[in-house]
C-alpha cells in the first residue's frame, strides 16, 4: 500500500468525493492500479490524520504541465495535449481539487497560478497522475 500526503486545502474535496486524483513529482514506487491507496492529511507532523478509508487506485497516468511563462501553458495527459480553454481542461483541474478559484479567476488559471507559487516556473515533464475510485 502506497501512502499520499495532501495539504489541508484539500482535505474538504477528499472527503466530499470531489477530489479523485492527486498529481506527484516523480519517486521510486508510486501507487498501481488495483492497490489500495492511504491517503493522508499531515504525514509525519503530530497532527497526522486519515483522510478517507483506503480507495483503490485506478489509474496511474502520465502528465507534463507547463508554467515556465508564470502561468500554465501546456497541460498534456498520456501524451494527449489538452486545450486549457476547454471543458476537458477545466474538468481536470477541478477534479484535482482546483474548483474554487477566486472571483474573475477560471479553475484552469487558478490551478496554473497555484501550480507556479508552489512548483516554479518550470517544464515538468515526468509527472506522475494517481486516480482513484469513488468511494461509497
Amino acid at each position: 500500500m502506497v501512502a499520499y500526503s495532501f495539504k489541508s486545502a484539500f482535505v474538504v474535496d477528499i472527503q466530499e468525493r470531489i477530489k479523485r486524483q492527486t498529481i506527484r513529482l516523480p519517486r521510486p514506487r508510486h501507487a498501481r492500479p488495483g492497490e489500495n491507496l492511504q491517503i493522508y492529511a499531515g504525514m509525519r507532523t503530530k497532527h497526522c490524520r486519515k483522510i478517507i478509508p483506503d480507495p483503490r487506485c485506478i489509474g496511474v497516468d502520465s502528465l507534463v504541465v507547463d508554467t515556465r511563462s508564470g502561468r500554465l501553458d501546456h497541460l498534456e495527459i498520456n501524451g494527449c495535449v489538452l486545450d486549457l480553454a476547454s471543458a476537458e481542461a477545466e474538468a481536470f483541474v477541478r477534479a484535482d481539487g482546483f474548483g474554487h478559484p477566486p472571483k474573475h479567476v477560471t479553475p484552469v488559471e487558478f490551478f496554473g497560478r497555484w501550480w507556479t507559487s508552489v512548483h516554479g516556473r518550470q517544464l515538468h515533464e515526468d509527472l506522475v497522475l494517481i486516480r482513484w475510485e469513488d468511494l461509497p
